[in-house]
This record gives C-alpha cells, structure tokens and sequence, in this order.
C-alpha cells in the first residue's frame, strides 16, 4: 500500500461538499515542500480543466521576499503605471486587464508536483 492509496477525499473529512468550492484537493500532511499547498491546488485544478487565474502565476508578481518586505505578500510590478493594487490578493487576477500566464514559473511548478490521483466527486 502506498501514501496515495490511504489518501481520504475532501468529501470523507468534511461530511459535505464545500458549495463554493470549483476544485479540492487532499494533500499530504507531510507535503510541505516546493510547490506550496497553494500552488498545488490552483495548478491541480488548471491541470484538469478549470481555469482559474491567480496573481501567483502572473508575470508581473513578485513575492515579499523579493522586494524586501519580509512576509511575502504578493507585490504588482504594474501597480504604478496601470494603477493595480501594489499587494493585491491572489484572486485579483480574475478581474486583472494586466494578467499574463508566467509560463516559466508555472512550468517549474508542473516539474516539481507529486503525481495527481483525481477521484469522483460522486
């Protein structure tokens, strides 16, 4: 038996579906490396089919730790020109005119995930 096969579905923890939810995923408890849990999701989720944006893929983001703010909030290099939110929220790219796919970063997350087992919500 491998750690996938004892893997539980989100429906077995929680007793109900989460309505609001479009993808859930069941990581791992000692899945805590690179790619984040974050990203995991948002690229298990484009991986099958549903397509979401996140200021994480944005070719325009940097993290905290990048420009020197220490917590690592997500930073907009176009806030000043284009008038974005400096530290916006993740899900800001869903409406963002500016939003372009960073290929590159999401290439390395793609290369450094687990093999995705996809159960039936039914």
């Amino acid at each position: 038996m491998t750690n996938l096969d004892e893997f539980r579905s989100c429906r077995e923890v929680h007793k109900k579906d989460n309505d609001k939810a479009i993808f859930e995923a069941s990581i791992d408890c000692f899945y805590l490396s690179s790619p984040s849990p974050y990203e995991f999701g948002y690229m298990a989720a484009i991986q099958n089919g549903i397509q979401v944006r996140t200021c994480q893929f944005c070719k325009y983001h940097r993290s905290g730790y990048e420009v020197g703010f220490g917590l690592d909030p997500i930073f907009c290099c176009l806030y000043k020109k284009y008038g974005t939110p400096e530290n916006p929220e993740p899900q800001y790219a869903r409406q963002c005119q500016y939003y372009r796919e960073d290929k590159e970063q999401m290439d390395e997350v793609r290369r450094l995930m687990p093999p995705i087992v996809v159960a039936s919500g039914e």
